[in-house]
């Protein structure tokens, strides 16, 4: 592979990929052929084929594996293909994506109206606690040993701390935090998603 050619590996900075098949897992092992190197999900969409426009059916599935699956697999980022489109899928190329949903999507008539979708949600609940050059940081989970918990927490450049959990299961979680000095329970929803920060 080309990070073991040490002239090639000079010339490239990571590997990028797309969530449409595989597993997850698999960048793991990619992370650790070459661990100084990032890796970047750089598309993910939602659309026609998986009920894009239905957050019922998205949002756990897109927090569990767009968001926190990816950072936990040491992605250093995720992109949504599209940020926006207009009701009517577009604009695109030809050869684009005629049955992609936007994050948002704008109504043709007068832009003015604007519906939100999973992705849009995702991106929400990490940006509202995770600031840009954050870092993914180790945790130990005493408490949160439940199979429907998912979570990422993340240490921001202002030295600010921050958790996202989801509850995949049909009962609401307390889930007790703690960073060495402040202590405290989040309440996750059955079926629901938090964000929390706080400063250490």
């Amino acid at each position: 592979h080309l990070y073991g050619d040490n002239a090639a590996s000079d010339f490239l900075t990571g590997a990028t990929y797309h969530n449409y098949g595989g597993n997850v897992s698999e960048l793991q092992y990619i992370e650790q052929q070459a661990p100084a190197k990032g890796l970047i999900v750089t598309e993910t969409s939602i659309g026609t084929w998986n009920n894009g426009r239905d957050l019922s059916k998205r949002l756990m599935a897109d927090m569990k594996n767009v968001a926190l699956a990816t950072v936990n697999q040491n992605c250093k980022a995720v992109l949504v293909w599209n940020l926006m489109l207009d009701n009517k899928m577009g604009p695109n190329l030809d050869g684009g994506c005629q049955t992609c949903y936007g994050a948002i999507d704008i109504n043709q008539n007068g832009y003015n109206q604007l519906s939100y979708n999973s992705h849009y949600y995702i991106i929400n609940h990490m940006a509202s606690v995770v600031a840009p050059c954050a870092v993914r940081i180790g945790t130990t989970s005493r408490t949160i040993n439940d199979s429907k918990i998912t979570h990422a927490e993340f240490l921001n450049p202002d030295g600010s701390l921050a958790a996202v959990i989801i509850n995949e299961g049909d009962e609401n979680k307390s889930i007790n935090l703690s960073d060495g000095i402040h202590n405290f329970t989040c309440n996750v929803p059955a079926n629901g998603v938090i964000s929390c920060k706080w400063n250490k």
